[in-house]
């Protein structure tokens, strides 16, 4: 049995941790490691036979065998997506520790993207649970490196919580620039079972505090606080000044509010920092609101600074608990902005409560945008009473903006379980887009009660562009409870953009629940319908089976083939670079430089310096300059310097000056100011003209006065006088004045001045 003191000795002698958390150096306490031991399933997987394998006679039957998992795995497609999500914790419950390395792969090719995210971390935490080792040696393998930090984080939390001192002394192997992070994973793992170990990992780390975030003080001192309040906040005042002392001390105050606030506020005042005693004041008095509001409400009243944000949490915390007294303490406010801000925090209580009387008091106050507020908090409250009760007040309300948007607001919520109403509603809105918005809501709601109804009443819609809004509206709804239905309803309408968007609809919903089933449903589409389900289908295809997605798209017409080549391409090289270029290289020339220029794409979100090593050596042509274009939109979000330097290293020529053009419209988007220095600072010569040109046309668009300062430093004339004359076309129809005056100072030729001057009038 190992103790927490000599293994914290062992780390500090063996990696060098440096000076402890700035002297605040906390004794050693022994505790045990937890042993896993593995939850067995009280429920048996849905459908999975009863046959066991070696793997689960080990634990006797507790383990499901390896075929019975592979299948519950399988019929994981058929389920609902709800369905799935609640399988996960059943599914990963019963597999035993032995197989987990042959589980790990068939989850990987689960869909969407969002559940087998959700599957992997629970199999993973299991996993660490019994062989954290291996579990580890799996994380640090996945080739995508969000999911692979991701994975090494769900992994360290586990075995920090079942062995802390194994995971400690695994973070002590790791290199400087990772262990950080894996400190910080540890520490929230151990943060609530044993905070004075949490702080020992801290202080023996070596870096300073304020290089730790404040979330980690927040759950080290929120513990220790639970412990002894007094002492926790002594120990958080030895912490230097910084974020990590801030969030420290408000989780001190915090916590012992909940449990004393007259003894917490006491301890806040008499802090010596006025920034921190005003800090923690509004933690204290949320605190307090829970058990005596009205005290916390008068206290926040006789402070001077401060007021609104914590009167507006008093006043709701109270609202919840006796809707009443806070109404009645807020009325009797004297001061006007105060008042006001009070009851807005009320304000959603009270209409729900008593929708009726909230809006007498609303309709009693003078014209301003808080009367209009609460009558619309009002109104959405007002949509549970009956129809009558909501005409009448509508009927009471000028025609207007107003009245419209409270309409609309009120359809939503009758819609629910009065579409007829709701329609009718619907309909007295002015013609345009808001009626078509509640059109398309109450025929979705509608839809979901009563198919046949809703598609009756969608058909006898007077005008075009309502009775498309509501067909959209029907779309989208069954697309969310029933994708394969929703796929038979748009094939049901003629052709037009209401069956279109079904379509689009039915597609996206359907590839979340069941890629193959939406697979299979793509395959028997006639081309003119698969163009508007492609997309989202092929994207989700090729992140589990690229080959086959590839292949689908192939037999599509150029248009459609492009488009799918590039999510292909794009999304493959996130995984497997390699396979998609080998992919990509065998395509026919045509399509060959789109698909190439998503890889590139794709791989530079990971690897950029790899991806820029392959585009590097390409061959001369369009599928270079594609893939160069691709690589700096990429790269230039992460390391802009890198990807410039990178373009400067091409020979003298064409792809040269194409890189550079390309890093330059990808920067100067991103960082007007560097990448303008950067582009007047490179070598004399055309390119730099071009590269300057572009620049300027992008800014110019939005920052003219700014862009303008560049334009002397391209050094050809036609290059600079064509750059003059498009960025005067837009400052002059923005700001002539301004205009007019920068386009007199230009050296260009007092001809072309005037031209553009006389076709701005």
């Amino acid at each position: 049995m190992k103790t927490r003191g000599s293994l914290l000795f062992a780390l500090l002698a063996a990696v060098a941790l440096g000076i402890g958390l700035d002297r605040l150096l906390v004794p050693p306490r022994t505790s045990e490691s937890n042993n896993y031991s593995a939850e067995a399933s009280a429920k048996a997987v849905p459908n999975a036979p009863k046959a066991s394998s070696p793997s689960a006679q080990a634990d006797g039957n507790k383990f499901r065998s390896l075929e019975d998992i592979s299948e519950a795995i399988r019929l994981l497609a058929t389920e609902r997506l709800a369905k799935r999500y609640a399988l996960i914790d059943e599914i990963a419950a019963s597999v035993s520790p032995q197989d987990f390395p042959a589980v790990m792969p068939l989850a990987e090719e689960t869909s969407p993207d969002a559940f087998r995210a959700t599957f992997r971390r629970e199999l993973l935490r299991r996993w660490a649970g019994s062989t954290p080792e291996e579990a580890m040696a799996h994380a640090e393998k996945i080739s995508r490196p969000q999911e692979r930090s991701e994975a090494i984080d769900i992994v360290l939390t586990a075995w920090a919580e079942s062995d802390s001192a194994d995971a400690i002394a695994w973070i002590g192997h790791l290199p400087t620039a990772r262990k950080t992070e894996a400190i910080q994973t540890v520490v929230l793992a151990l943060a609530d079972k044993d905070p004075e170990q949490a702080l020992a990992l801290l202080s023996s780390s070596g870096p300073r505090s304020d290089e730790f975030p404040p979330s980690l003080a927040e759950s080290i001192f929120g513990a220790l606080a639970q412990l002894n309040p007094k002492a926790a906040a002594a120990r958080a005042l030895q912490l230097p000044p910084g974020q990590f002392r801030e969030g420290a001390l408000e989780a001190v105050a915090s916590t012992w509010a909940a449990a004393d606030p007259l003894a917490a506020l006491a301890w806040a005042n008499s802090l010596p920092d006025p920034a921190e005693r005003n800090g923690l004041l509004p933690a204290v008095v949320s605190q307090w609101a829970g058990s005596d509001p009205r005290s916390a409400a008068n206290y926040v009243l006789s402070l001077s600074h401060q007021r609104a944000g914590m009167l507006e949490r008093v006043v709701s915390e109270w609202a919840a608990k006796d809707l009443k007294s806070a109404i009645a303490w807020t009325r009797a406010l004297s001061s006007g902005l105060i008042r006001q801000q009070a009851l807005s925090a009320i304000s959603s209580q009270w209409a729900q409560q008593d929708p009726q009387g909230f809006l007498n008091f609303a309709q009693s106050l003078p014209p301003s945008s808080v009367r209009n507020s609460f009558i619309s908090a009002g109104s959405s409250a007002l949509a549970g009473q009956s129809t009558e009760s909501i005409t009448a007040f509508l009927q009471q309300l000028p025609v207007g903006q107003t009245r419209s948007q409270l309409t609309q607001g009120i359809i939503g919520k009758l819609s629910q379980t009065d579409p007829q109403a709701a329609a009718s509603l619907g309909m007295d809105l002015p013609a345009g887009e808001q009626r078509a918005r509640a059109v398309a809501e109450v025929a979705g709601n509608w839809a979901g009660l009563d198919l046949d109804s809703a598609r009756r009443w969608a058909d006898l819609l007077p005008d075009d562009y309502t009775r498309s809004a509501a067909l959209r509206g029907i779309g989208t709804e069954l697309a969310q409870k029933d994708p394969k239905a929703a796929a038979d309803y748009a094939a049901s309408l003629p052709p037009s953009d209401a069956r279109n968007y079904a379509l689009r609809e039915a597609a996206n919903h359907w590839v979340e629940l069941d890629l193959q089933g939406a697979v299979a449903w793509l395959q028997t589409l006639p081309q003119q319908d698969a163009s508007h389900t492609i997309d989202s289908i092929i994207r989700e295809w090729a992140a589990i089976q690229p080959t086959r997605a590839a292949a689908y798209a192939a037999s599509l017409p150029a248009d459609a083939r492009e488009d799918s080549y590039s999510e292909i391409g794009k999304t493959w090289a996130q995984s497997d670079p390699k396979s998609a270029l080998g992919w990509a290289n065998d395509l026919p020339e045509a399509d060959r430089s789109r698909a190439l220029a998503a890889i590139v794409s794709g791989w530079a979100e990971s690897s950029p310096r790899d991806a820029a090593a392959y585009v590097a050596v390409m061959p001369a042509g369009d599928s270079k300059n594609a893939a160069i274009q691709e690589l700096v939109q990429a790269w230039i979000q992460a390391e802009p310097a890198a990807a410039a330097a990178w373009a400067l290293k091409f020979p003298t020529g064409d792809v040269r000056d194409y890189a550079l053009l390309s890093t330059a419209n990808a920067w100067v988007e991103q960082d007007p100011e560097t990448a303008g220095k950067w582009v007047q600072n490179l070598p004399s010569s055309q390119s730099r003209d071009v590269c300057l040109a572009a620049c300027i046309a992008q800014v110019g668009n939005s920052s003219p006065q700014f862009a303008c300062s560049w334009i002397e430093a391209i050094q050809d004339d036609s290059t600079r006088f064509a750059a003059i004359e498009r960025l005067a076309q837009n400052w002059l129809i923005t700001d002539r004045v301004l205009a007019a005056a920068w386009l007199e100072k230009t050296n260009l030729p007092d001809e072309r001045k005037q031209k553009l001057l006389a076709a701005d009038q």
